[in-house]
């Protein structure tokens, strides 16, 4: 967001503080979000300008191939936008290497010039389709 790329891309961050002020906003609103650091207060967390596009209760079934049919819940979930960048804030912490995690809430990764997946390996199958 600092380099204000203007390359549509989405990313993933769990942060209870921010979702619990998007769902107090409401959808089609725009707030001053601080993110990062909830987990790990040794990181720096930022502030800016967010529209929240969407809220959602968190639950999306992944498409495989790791944990196809299974059902995933993220609890509350929010999708914010930043300038170019979609973020899906969720409140709970999950194995994100599945597409259907932005699927679900609205992101559609082949609409994308980048997409963050915070995956070891798990991601690799599930994505190649997209490169």
């Amino acid at each position: 967001m600092e380099r204000n790329l203007q390359i549509p891309s989405a990313t993933l961050l769990i942060d209870r503080p921010a979702v619990a002020k998007a769902f107090e906003v409401g959808v089609g609103n725009k707030a001053i979000f601080k993110l990062g650091a909830t987990i790990d207060p040794t990181l720096t967390a930022i502030e800016a300008e967010g529209y929240v596009r969407s809220l959602h209760t968190g639950e999306f079934r992944c498409e495989g191939p790791a944990y196809r049919g299974m059902v995933q819940q993220l609890g509350r979930t929010a999708v914010i936008r930043f300038g170019m960048m979609d973020v899906l804030v969720t409140e709970n912490i999950v194995c994100p290497g599945d597409p259907q995690i932005y699927r679900s809430f609205g992101i559609d990764p082949t609409l994308y010039g980048l997409v963050d997946v915070k995956a070891r390996t798990s991601f690799r199958m599930a994505y190649t389709k997209f490169t």
